[in-house]
């Protein structure tokens, strides 16, 4: 089920479907650099399956709750933005969902 929201200034789509997160690409263009936000309460495999299917991610985690909606948390966010972009295109890039897992579960 896709749920469309208009706004006075957007308009998106809300995606409800059981498993959507494993055909992400069928919803978005991630042919290109993607940001994966997710929180310490979800599963990490969950942000894995989707990085799996971008051309170039970058998985940040963030605590859960209120408190991550802070100035803190935004500048993680750009710092790994930034780093994103730091990225030597040559560099060799994770391809399973494995080894995204390996890379999300470092300390």
């Amino acid at each position: 089920m896709i749920l469309s929201v208009q706004t006075d200034t957007k308009n998106y789509d809300i995606v409800i479907q059981s498993g959507a997160w494993h055909e992400v690409t069928r919803y978005w263009n991630l042919d290109r650099r993607v940001l994966v936000v997710t929180d310490d309460g979800v599963p990490p495999q969950y942000a894995a399956t989707v990085a799996a299917q971008c051309k170039l991610a970058t998985v940040v985690t963030l605590p859960q709750g209120e408190a991550s909606k802070s100035m803190e948390q935004l500048q993680q966010l750009t710092g790994a933005i930034q780093m994103q972009n730091q990225l030597n295109s040559q560099q060799p890039q994770p391809e399973t969902v494995e080894d995204i897992l390996a890379t999300v579960l470092e300390p």
